[in-house]
């Protein structure tokens, strides 16, 4: 029911604040070659590394396979389900005996803990370049960049639902329940480890070995890379007479080119790929893109007014690429 005291407070479980830790570097330098040379380099590091956490995965409402429209199958010889149950979803079905029944289960697994998220991002940035002046009025700067970032996410305590789907069917055996999955006379179809549960008992905890059964970890990798190769040549103008009457300095301009590519990646395990995790709302898919960039641009700005009384600076600039 959705009586208030059904409801689930999910609040005490997240983070307020998560845990972060984050470690940086870098390294700076150059060296002048000659009067019109100098050769400059940079390489930067990052790595941060923080922990999320969640409330419990549950067994939600309408999270069951696709194909069954989200609803969960428990089978009405199931030895955990008492006499009121079995009467609410299988006789009252028209089912009984080895019949298997459609049901929406809505509970929390609060017996696992919450689910918790470990990131990681990695960052590296190296950069090497050649800069100095042809004249006193010309100037140039060229480069290279490089620059990629690493993403890994390991997800835990989350449900599978392959295994949820295995462990809510239960039958009696000499030992006790098991897995109606390993107990039949087929072994190609068993599920090592299969643990029956138990979350039909108003009250009752779920065991902690079936809870180890279905929980399990999940991960993601990614990777956002970039690669940026440029270079500029400045001029000022104010020697060769390009000068405004009002103004003291000159016709700036400045023009080059740039090469830029950005790449990105997102990988996921068949849990996050399929849909397989109860708490993640459907399949994350992978995703891979990339693009480049070849452009031409060129500036120029020329002061017209400069110093006056009504006029601290006034300047046309203009720009195109």
């Amino acid at each position: 029911t959705d009586a208030p005291d059904c409801l689930f407070n999910y609040a005490p479980f997240n983070h307020y604040q998560r845990p972060d830790e984050r470690w940086t570097a870098g390294v700076f330098g150059h060296y002048d070659l000659n009067d019109h040379a100098t050769a400059y380099g940079e390489f930067q590091f990052m790595d941060d590394r923080t922990d999320a956490q969640i409330a419990p995965s549950a067994a939600f409402r309408g999270s069951g396979p696709p194909s069954l429209n989200g609803a969960y199958t428990v089978n009405c010889d199931n030895p955990f389900l008492e006499a009121d149950t079995f009467d609410y979803i299988c006789t009252q079905q028209g089912l009984g005996g080895t019949d298997d029944a459609l049901i929406s289960i809505g509970r929390r697994l609060t017996e696992g803990g919450g689910r918790s998220n470990s990131l990681v991002h990695t960052s590296y940035r190296a950069l090497t370049g050649l800069r100095g002046d042809f004249t006193d009025a010309w100037s140039y700067d060229i480069y290279g960049q490089f620059g990629t970032t690493n993403y890994e996410s390991t997800y835990f305590n989350d449900v599978s639902l392959a295994r949820l789907g295995n462990a809510l069917l239960a039958v009696d055996s000499p030992t006790g329940p098991v897995c109606r999955v390993n107990a039949d006379a087929d072994p190609s179809n068993d599920a090592p480890g299969c643990v029956p549960i138990d979350i039909f008992h108003s009250g009752s905890d779920a065991s902690q070995a079936a809870i180890n059964y279905i929980s399990v970890p999940a991960f993601q990798n990614g990777r956002t890379k970039q690669t940026v190769f440029s270079g500029a040549i400045t001029g000022d103008l104010t020697d060769a007479g390009w000068v405004m009457p009002g103004a003291v300095d000159g016709l700036g301009v400045a023009f080059g080119a740039e090469y830029r590519k950005e790449e990105s990646e997102l990988r996921n395990d068949i849990l996050f790929a399929t849909g397989g995790l109860v708490g993640q709302g459907g399949a994350t898919l992978d995703t891979f893109g990339e693009f480049s960039v070849k452009e031409l641009f060129m500036e120029a700005r020329l002061p017209v007014l400069q110093d006056k009384a009504f006029a601290d600076t006034l300047s046309l600039s203009t720009g195109s690429s």
